[in-house]
């Protein structure tokens, strides 16, 4: 049972990596979307923004 909660918390900060990186990867997929979608004028603005 120990051994299992250690485990639990050495998973945790990848975890939260992993959440981190999956978000800033649906970002980037948002702004080439838009980008696509807008032909440059709006995501250029929203690029900068973020």
């Amino acid at each position: 049972m120990m051994n299992l909660n250690l485990g639990s918390c050495n998973l945790l900060p990848m975890f939260i990596v992993l959440v981190i990186v999956s978000v800033f990867k649906l970002k980037t997929l948002t702004i080439s979307f838009l980008f696509f979608l807008f032909g440059g004028n709006i995501s250029v603005i929203v690029y900068e923004y973020v």
